[in-house]
């Protein structure tokens, strides 16, 4: 192949590349946004459990936005490989430089993939495009620099020493960038320890049995269980959910959700005087019977998402939107099994004294409030730390 058809190749790839890279830097705004990328496919394929994590940032800066500057680098030089440059020096350095980000690029790769994989239990499907891309590059940019070094030659026998050098180079910057990313994981890693939150938490009351029943996602055998009474209308509780959302990705393998309702509105719990939501009710049997067709949790983000307005046409909207049969979810609406799931929730609230929302017991301890992330953080380490310590 000769340079210039290696060149556009390089480019065509590098294209891809920003593309890819640009969409995922949108993902990364949905997600501060806290809302739920169209990439999450199930809990293991999520772009939300892969982007939301520490290892998706370094410096400080997503990933996402380093990759567009270095595919527009990628861009650029096979632009001047193929329309510029028209000294053999040039061309052959920035064919070596080009290989040796590729290298780099690679390496990088793998590092994160591997992180995916292995650290987070998660597969992100567009990072994985991006994976193929630089696997793909790096076939190209060794293609490219071994026809210009062809193309070149004066007959010093140049061109596997010239090969080895820059892959050399790029192996260095590749390895480089991986140090400053586990740096950077080690300085966001958890709040430290806070002696007095550590006090305070202690001391919170517990239950002798946790909550039963609910709908819940996490390992059955997590070392923390999280059980939260919630109500879909409830400012605090809309916190606590962010809050959850984004230690999750974080936490998955150590922690289970369950999730409760407690609808504070009279129509469906007894315990209340009067509907401070006129909604909740409703949204909570429409959880309901979005769980009976298998989506209670992209319909609870949902809810969550969108709770100034969960009238019933906005419920039966959003059962269109995580893809239910609109049919079977209005009737199940009307049905009594909707409402007996919501009410054995609320028997279960009653017997733990649950009296507002949101109301949280991380294994037997019951706090009570939206605690912000950090807290929330550290009370779940805690947990960890006292449930893995030896008697």
């Amino acid at each position: 192949m000769s340079s210039k058809r290696a060149a556009a190749l390089v480019g065509a790839l590098a294209a891809v590349g920003f593309a890819i890279s640009a969409y995922i830097a949108q993902v990364h705004s949905q997600i501060a946004a806290n809302q739920t990328p169209s990439c999450d496919i199930n809990e293991t394929v999520t772009c939300t459990g892969v982007l939301s994590s520490e290892y998706a940032y370094l410096l400080g800066i997503p990933v996402a936005w380093y990759a567009l500057v270095a595919y527009a680098l990628f861009a650029v030089a096979a632009l001047a490989m193929v329309f510029a440059l028209p000294r053999a020096t040039q061309r052959r350095r920035v064919a070596g430089l080009t290989f040796a980000a590729a290298i780099a690029s690679a390496i990088y790769s793998m590092a994160l993939a591997w992180i995916a994989v292995m650290v987070l239990g998660s597969v992100c499907v567009l990072c994985a495009g991006l994976y193929a891309v630089n696997a793909g590059l790096l076939i190209a940019a060794a293609v490219l620099l071994s026809a210009v070094r062809r193309e070149t030659s004066r007959g010093r026998g140049e061109e596997g020493f010239s090969l080895i050098r820059w892959a050399g180079f790029g192996s260095a910057i590749g390895l480089a960038a991986i140090v400053a990313l586990v740096a950077w994981g080690m300085l966001r890693s958890p709040p430290p320890p806070d002696p007095d939150f550590a006090i305070w938490y202690k001391a919170l009351p517990q239950v002798e049995s946790p909550p039963r029943g609910g709908h819940a996602k996490g390992d059955p055998a997590s070392t923390v269980v999280l059980a939260e009474f919630s109500d879909f209308e409830c400012g605090h509780c809309a916190a606590a959910y962010r809050s959850l959302k984004s230690l999750w990705p974080r936490y998955r393998k150590d922690l289970r959700i369950q999730f409760h309702h407690y609808p504070l509105d009279s129509s469906c719990n007894p315990a209340m005087t009067s509907s401070f939501h006129r909604n909740a009710c409703l949204a909570a049997f429409a959880s309901e019977c979005a769980a009976s067709q298998d989506a209670f949790w992209p319909y609870h983000d949902l809810l969550f998402d969108n709770q100034r307005d969960l009238s019933r046409d906005n419920l039966i909207r959003f059962a269109d939107e995580v893809g239910l049969d609109r049919d079977t979810f209005v009737k199940c609406l009307e049905s009594d099994a909707a409402r007996d799931a919501v009410a054995r929730d609320i028997a279960e609230a009653a017997r733990l004294q649950v009296q507002s929302t949101p109301t949280l017991f991380i294994n037997k301890r019951t706090l009570v409030g939206a605690p912000n992330e950090q807290r929330l953080e550290l009370a779940i380490r805690l947990e960890r730390e006292l449930s893995t310590r030896p008697n």
